[in-house]
């Protein structure tokens, strides 16, 4: 792969194309794939201006900025995601996010969230589990473990 030739792509693209926020979207990966995190994060920036309905943007600059220690300002945009379009990805993300930072009992708030979206999501029981794992509810975690390894499957015939 030729990420810098990729970049130049993408920057043209976005340029002809009066403003194709795809380019810029795909620009914003480059640039982490580089790691010139700067200037994915004014990427990002961007499309959060031209776009704040969508909250895939504030969910992957929350990524980022967590990337770069900036632990306030990726909280901040993981709940400003959730409040564009409380999704079961938004807070599955945010609850990796405060598993990563050991606020546990947040974490659980939401996976139990997401899971009341979506009660067939086999990502949000993992986390779920590890966060009862961290808060010593071993009971609740192994519950959470089963969850996830018999989500999408069909139980045996006995």
């Amino acid at each position: 792969r030729d990420f810098e030739a990729s970049l130049g792509d993408f920057t043209r693209a976005y340029q002809l194309g009066h403003g194709d926020l795809y380019a810029l979207y795909l620009r914003a990966d480059v640039y982490q794939a580089l790691n010139r995190d700067q200037e994915s994060l004014q990427d990002l920036s961007r499309l959060i201006k031209l776009q704040p309905e969508e909250s895939n943007h504030f969910v992957r600059r929350a990524i980022l900025l967590k990337r770069l220690n900036r632990t306030r300002d990726a909280e901040l945009d993981f709940t400003k995601a959730i409040e564009v379009k409380p999704s079961p990805i938004a807070y599955e993300r945010r609850g990796d996010f405060y598993n990563s930072i050991k606020a546990y009992d947040k974490a659980v708030a939401d996976f139990v969230r997401a899971l009341k979206i979506a009660p067939e999501t086999k990502t949000a029981q993992r986390g779920l589990a590890i966060a009862y794992e961290c808060i010593g509810r071993k009971d609740l975690a192994d519950r959470a473990r089963r969850a996830a390894s018999c989500r999408g499957r069909r139980p045996r015939r006995r």
